[in-house]
């Protein structure tokens, strides 16, 4: 989205009070993830404000367990995440490819294929290599998930406030196109 206005005629730079409110609109703007630019114009000047895509980011959760797929479900209604689950994790990369998440939960436990390997199945497909992956499990090793280049790590049981907050971390920092 972009706002753009402009000064009385005659006005090269904003007014004292103009300049307040433009002050106060560019934090806001910060605090949206946003920005605010003002420009010199043959008329005065030109504040452009440009805010980001409301909406809600797709995070594919990869967990064998119903109660846990549940949980993360409630804790994400109602906030800007719409998950979508997957209980095989032979299917993850698969559904990840097709539904291209912004970010990817997976747990540590589960059968057939374990969480680890499939972490490193994602890291190596050039589809699903740049997906930030939050390790989610009830075993404590943190330093393992940062090994095998997870962007983070929630020990189970979690809260709602420490989910959303291990999402927002990895949605909304800035992408560096390695890992």
């Amino acid at each position: 989205i972009q706002v753009r206005g402009r000064a009385q005629v005659g006005a090269a730079k904003p007014s004292p009070g103009d300049a307040d409110n433009l002050n106060l609109a560019a934090r806001l703007a910060r605090l949206s993830r946003g920005a605010l630019r003002v420009h010199d114009a043959t008329s005065g000047y030109l504040a452009e404000l440009t805010l980001p895509p409301l909406g809600q980011h797709t995070v594919l959760v990869v967990d064998d367990n119903t109660d846990t797929l549940q949980l993360l479900r409630r804790y994400a209604a109602g906030s800007r995440y719409r998950l979508i689950t997957c209980r095989d994790s032979e299917r993850a990369v698969e559904m990840a490819q097709e539904h291209a998440p912004q970010a990817i939960v997976l747990d540590v436990m589960m059968p057939r294929m374990d969480g680890w390997s499939l972490l490193g199945r994602l890291r190596e497909h050039p589809g699903t290599r740049s997906i930030p992956i939050l390790v989610c499990t009830i075993v404590a090793q943190e330093e393992m998930a940062t090994a095998l280049c997870a962007a983070g790590y929630l020990q189970k049981p979690v809260t709602r406030r420490a989910f959303l907050g291990a999402l927002d971390a990895m949605v909304d920092r800035p992408a560096t196109g390695s890992l």
